[in-house]
């Protein structure tokens, strides 16, 4: 697989998971995680270093 690829589909998994979290949590939940991310390493980052050889 190639790294454009891993990160279309980690994109992808990421906003499912947005998705759920807001249809069970309510804006709250979106809230909380973003200022987790926002706080720790921010998504596209982590991205980057998974994929990073």
């Amino acid at each position: 697989m190639q790294d454009t690829e891993k990160i279309k589909i980690f994109k992808i998994a990421c906003g499912v998971f947005l998705c759920t979290l807001y249809a069970v949590t309510g804006m709250n939940g979106i809230i909380l995680v973003m200022s987790a991310f926002l706080l720790g390493i921010p998504l596209e980052e982590f991205a980057k270093r998974l994929t990073k050889d």
